[in-house]
């Protein structure tokens, strides 16, 4: 059972809390942890990803209920097009991005694998492009690798444009290496 209060403590004692559809699915108390959203919002930046993977979902209702309901509480949204397709079925990335903005999440990356990564600011679409010509050893975690650069380049104030190309560029890295954890980008 999550102790709900000392959970809320540890989470507001820091700037922001990420979290993806893999915890949600996983999760026992889902219903807590949304309480628990919605009792961090304005506390803490929430930053949420789809990371949609289909055998933990034997609902795929709840999911897309989620998706449609969390935006009061979700500051920004990471969605990959191979997730959106996976859970609202094939539309264009317009289509998709659209949909979002009519739920009211502020700020969304669209991830598109090797194509430009679209961002809704809340107000304007940016296209940000990814690293041409890598040499892909591995997509393991590749897009936990740009959630990453994007949070911790935004967590030091950087314009979400920069935040996207940082987050590009460590999932370029990424790309390039077998397994998830790439021993250059460790930090000290």
């Amino acid at each position: 059972m999550i102790d709900e209060k000392n959970l809320e403590s540890y989470i507001t004692s820091s700037k922001y809390f990420h979290f993806s559809a893999i915890a949600l699915a996983i999760l026992n108390e889902r219903e807590t942890l949304i309480s628990l959203l919605q009792k961090l919002h304005g506390k803490v930046t929430i930053s949420f990803d789809t990371n949609f993977r289909k055998g933990l979902w034997e609902d795929i209702g709840v999911l897309r209920s989620f998706i449609e309901s969390a935006s009061s509480f979700v500051d920004i949204l990471f969605v990959s097009k191979s997730d959106d397709e996976n859970i609202f079925g094939v539309r264009s990335a317009d289509e998709a991005i659209r949909y979002y903005q009519s739920l009211g999440y502020k700020l969304i990356i669209y991830k598109q694998g090797g194509e430009d990564v679209i961002v809704w600011d809340g107000e304007y679409l940016l296209y940000v492009p990814t690293f041409k010509n890598i040499n892909v050893v591995d997509a393991t975690a590749d897009g936990d690798a740009l959630n990453a650069g994007f949070i911790s380049s935004y967590l030091r104030g950087e314009n979400v444009q920069r935040c996207v190309t940082i987050g590009n560029g460590i999932a370029a890295s990424v790309l390039g290496h077998k397994g998830a954890l790439v021993e250059e980008l460790r930090l000290s």
